[in-house]
């Protein structure tokens, strides 16, 4: 049973919360105070939550206890997170009174009013994800408006980097906080009678003392799960990137088939009906700060990751040369990629191809523009003279010919090329897009060739770009069209993300990924 904790003088004296063993090892403070403070804490306002970034399996709460006594005999490192989790116990390092070094924010909230929650990943970082939500659900009926917070909210640090890199993994992390507070609660104001009768379904978490009173007043009423109406539905399917068509309170076809097609996207029954799961889902993704979206427009199933450049370099992979390759075999190092441009007759790449500080292949290809991702954040489409390889192998991640050009430096391409032949036909399309402003570069993968997800032509990728923009409100500078139909596909942490038109992966000459940079 997980239940307020009794917390004497900043130690807990609980022996365990639902059978996880509670340990006690304080560090015992010396020297500089690099991580026992000794600066009193009242009254926490909530959570921060870590990773600890040690994947050895000793790696456990004890030892990481055990180390953080070494660095504070050392008097080195000022570090000091209260609580460490993993798969089979729980340790207490630092009195849950007295301010710790865990935030990165100096004096601010997150040292000076949160208690410090570092996540084990040692063996099982599953189970002692699961502890830690039950430690965070103690905590909660313990504190008075107790929230959690991710580490990156106060100094921006990518922490707990395993929960942030799931899709939805935060809000995850903190609707199961708050399914146990709110079970556990059931069972404190209910008798076992009562709770027979009793069904929580609500969007947004409450706070402690709201829900201990929606309960006591009839939490069914208080707390049913919500209900759309179709305008309410349009609104939000539209505010998610599903074209619903017109406002118009009306459940037509257009407004169906973009509910359908959410309802896919996000592994759900694609019946069309509104159904709580659904609505539930809809809810969360309100709130999501998943780099990874899915949209639909012009009858299509869109695919895009944002890669914040901060962040993330940009790689183009050929993989083994001269030979063809599934991307899967080549995204292992990458958040996300994608397919690359157009290949064949033996060549990995048709026209321009320069990566890794090399040139493989050289000459302008009537049919390709060339796309140029240049080191300092910048991209360019535009004719490159034989004279400017040399310079582009010092100065860009690579340099490809692709085909046609979507936008440049801001504004849309009339396309009317009829040397193409399968422009103006709707198939699928993969597209790189660079926003300078939001110095982000989209991955972008539209299905196609499918009853479900029937695939766009070149103009209908410009107007899909524009419907982004409207609902992202981010402008892209640069976006050009790669190879698509059967070679369209994008994965995000190594999982095939849409649908390739085949069935199946098709060998293609080169990928271009995402790699997280070294911090």
């Amino acid at each position: 049973m997980i239940k307020p904790l009794t917390i004497i003088d900043g130690i807990i004296q609980d022996k365990s919360i639902d059978g996880i063993p509670i340990k006690v090892q304080i560090v015992n403070p010396r020297g500089l105070r690099n991580v026992r403070t000794l600066i009193p804490m009242d009254d926490p306002i909530g959570g921060t939550i870590h990773n600890t970034g040690n994947s050895a399996v000793s790696a456990g709460d004890e030892m990481h206890a055990d180390w953080l006594q070494n660095v504070e005999n050392a008097d080195r490192l000022y570090i000091s997170p209260h609580i460490f989790v993993d798969h089979d116990s729980i340790t207490l390092v630092i009195p849950l009174n007295e301010v710790g070094y865990h935030a990165g924010d100096g004096k601010g909230d997150g040292n000076y009013r949160t208690i410090g929650i570092e996540i084990c990943e040692n063996i099982n970082i599953e189970k002692a994800e699961e502890n830690a939500k039950k430690l965070c659900a103690a905590l909660m009926m313990t504190f008075k408006n107790f929230k959690l917070f991710k580490h990156q909210d106060w100094s921006g640090k990518y922490c707990p980097h395993i929960i942030l890199d799931r899709k939805i993994g935060w809000t995850s992390f903190v609707n199961d906080v708050m399914s146990y507070v709110e079970n556990e609660l059931i069972k404190l104001v209910y008798t076992p009678d009562q709770k027979e009768n009793i069904i929580i379904s609500t969007s947004k978490p409450m706070s402690i003392d709201d829900l201990i009173k929606a309960l006591e007043r009839n939490q069914i009423e208080a707390l049913e799960p919500k209900v759309y109406t179709i305008a309410e539905l349009q609104e939000t399917l539209y505010y998610l990137g599903y074209d619903c068509g017109p406002f118009d309170n009306s459940k037509g076809p257009t407004t169906t088939a973009g509910f359908k097609a959410f309802q896919r996207l996000n592994s759900l029954d694609d019946t069309g009906n509104m159904d709580p799961e659904s609505i539930r889902i809809m809810e969360e993704l309100k709130t999501s700060d998943s780099e990874y979206k899915t949209y639909w427009f012009n009858g299509s199933e869109i695919h895009v990751f944002y890669g914040d450049l901060d962040k993330y370099e940009p790689h183009l992979n050929l993989g083994q040369y001269g030979k063809y390759e599934v991307l899967s075999e080549l995204d292992n190092e990458y958040v996300a990629a994608i397919n690359g441009q157009f290949f064949g007759g033996g060549r990995e790449g048709l026209g321009l191809l320069i990566a890794n500080g090399l040139y493989y292949y050289a000459g302008h290809h009537e049919k390709f523009a060339n796309w140029i991702q240049n080191k300092d954040g910048t991209t360019e489409i535009r004719d490159v003279d034989k004279s400017e390889y040399w310079k582009l192998q010092y100065n860009a991640h690579f340099a490809i010919g692709t085909s046609w050009p979507l936008i440049i430096e801001g504004e849309y391409v009339d396309i009317v090329d009829s040397s193409i032949s399968h422009f103006d036909e709707r198939h699928p399309r993969s597209i790189l897009a660079h926003s300078m402003t939001h110095n982000t570069l989209c991955l972008i993968a539209i299905d196609g060739r499918r009853r479900d997800s029937i695939g766009m032509t070149a103009n209908e990728t410009q107007e899909a770009l524009m419907f982004i923009t409207e609902i992202t409100e981010i402008e892209f500078e640069n976006a050009i069209n790669l190879d698509g139909g059967g070679s369209t596909e994008m994965t995000v942490d190594q999982e095939i993300v849409n649908e390739p038109s085949s069935g199946y992966e098709r060998s293609v000459g080169s990928i271009i990924g995402l790699k997280r940079k070294e911090v």
